[in-house]
């Protein structure tokens, strides 16, 4: 029992570090990873549905490269699904693919190059569902790739019923949402359903924080129940704060100035201040949209400037982070807020690209920051902890979290694991 709960922390750690975005690249930027139009949820697609998953970046060195790609089946702890041959999970080629679509930037200080692919195509096509890694290099370089996206593929075989309250196992209308799962298994034939059925639960879409869900307490036979789970346990927080910069002649939504240094564009956020209470705001959960105050050829025609994140607060215990969807849920040097004693604040200056942003502050309380720029450190087996909300947020039930289920399941005479639902 005990050599199972070690394989199961290590398989968890596995999980949580494995399959966030990884950039190798630092003129690589504004990656964004989208299903159909929808860019405030996860990149999750049907198997037989029409919607397709859209990659893009920017190529801050402006020089024309050539990029291909490969495409790799994941099991559901993300690791490569060694079991199948490519043809069991694809229609066309593997790798070898090259991004054909590519456009230089226009009347921009900070000259780029953008590119964008979509899957399935018409060289690619999936034919299985489950997780799924695609790997982008650039073709004078193939010992590594630039770019590591990762993104999921349903088949929506079962029905899971999702749901959050604040009446929770450990505080009732304080700090905490449980979530409660049920999963109707009966069109899968399952012969050992705890077994062959594994899940997750994430929070806003962050993987740093995502639960494994644990042995279901209730088993019927149609239904796994997940209820009064106190492994379902999330720290509520508050909501996020949000900003968007269209122009830098004239300030939006959060931006209390826009200044030229000779150089490049400086954009500085009004301050944040500690909230004491809960704040009710509609925020995008750490998504971001890239656009200008045109709406128009966003992708060639917007900015990059400096923002310049402000918090207004005593020195914190722990390091501090901004976070969001735009930063992959890595907790790099670069997106880490440095304390100015004379200021009393807390300030980190990031580079990004014209659009609506979201994001959150979050506390790392060990030592597993990468002080290199472009990796996180993925130590598996040790202590390694999730990320803390700084008291200046808070936590407080009434926060309005968005909660996803993945199940994923493995038939008896599958090879590898399948995305069979998805809410």
């Amino acid at each position: 029992m005990r050599k199972l709960l070690t394989i199961l922390l290590m398989w968890c750690c596995v999980f949580c570090k494995a399959q966030r975005h990884i950039v190798f690249s630092e003129d690589i930027a504004s990656l964004q990873v989208v299903a159909g139009i929808r860019w405030q949820e996860m990149p999750v697609i049907r198997l037989d549905g029409n919607e397709r998953i859209h990659i893009s970046f920017d190529d801050l060195s402006h020089t024309y490269r050539r990029f291909s790609y490969s495409v790799t089946h994941m099991e559901a702890d993300w690791t490569p699904s060694e079991g199948l041959f490519v043809t069991d999970y694809l229609a066309g080629f593997q790798d070898g693919l090259t991004i054909e679509n590519s456009e230089e930037s226009v009347n921009t200080s900070q000259n780029y190059t953008h590119y964008s692919l979509s899957l399935p195509n018409d060289r690619c096509r999936f034919v299985m569902s489950g997780n799924y890694r695609v790997d982008i290099k650039d073709d004078n370089d193939d010992e590594k790739p630039m770019i590591s996206v990762f993104f999921m593929v349903n088949e929506d075989k079962v029905n899971v019923g999702l749901s959050y309250t604040d009446d929770t196992d450990i505080d009732v209308r304080k700090d905490h949402q449980q979530v409660e799962v049920a999963v109707d298994y009966s069109p899968l034939r399952a012969t050992d359903a705890r077994r062959q059925i594994k899940g997750y639960v994430l929070q806003n879409g962050r993987w740093d924080n995502a639960r494994v869900l644990p042995e279901a307490p209730r088993i019927t036979p149609r239904m796994l129940e997940w209820v009064h789970c106190k492994d379902l346990i999330f720290d509520a927080g508050n909501e996020y704060h949000k900003f968007e910069i269209l122009d830098v002649h004239r300030n939006s939504l959060n931006v209390e100035n826009n200044a030229w240094d000779g150089e490049v564009w400086h954009t500085i956020l009004w301050p944040d201040y500690k909230r004491p209470s809960y704040v009710y705001d509609e925020a995008a959960k750490g998504a971001f949209y890239i656009r200008n105050t045109d709406n128009y050829e966003n992708d060639v025609t917007s900015e990059y400037v400096m923002v310049h994140f402000i918090l207004r607060s005593e020195p914190l215990p722990y390091r501090l982070f901004v976070n969001g969807v735009w930063t992959n849920d890595r907790f790099l040097p670069r997106y880490e807020m440095h304390y100015d004693i004379d200021q009393k604040c807390y300030e980190a200056v990031v580079p990004l690209k014209y659009g609506y942003y979201s994001y959150q502050y979050l506390m790392i309380a060990d030592g597993d920051i990468e002080e290199g720029d472009v990796r996180y450190n993925e130590r598996v087996g040790e202590n390694i902890k999730e990320p803390l909300i700084p008291p200046t947020e808070g936590s407080f039930y009434q926060t309005r979290n968005n909660y996803n289920a993945l199940i994923y399941y493995r038939g008896t005479a599958d090879r590898a694991d399948r995305l069979v639902g998805f809410r």
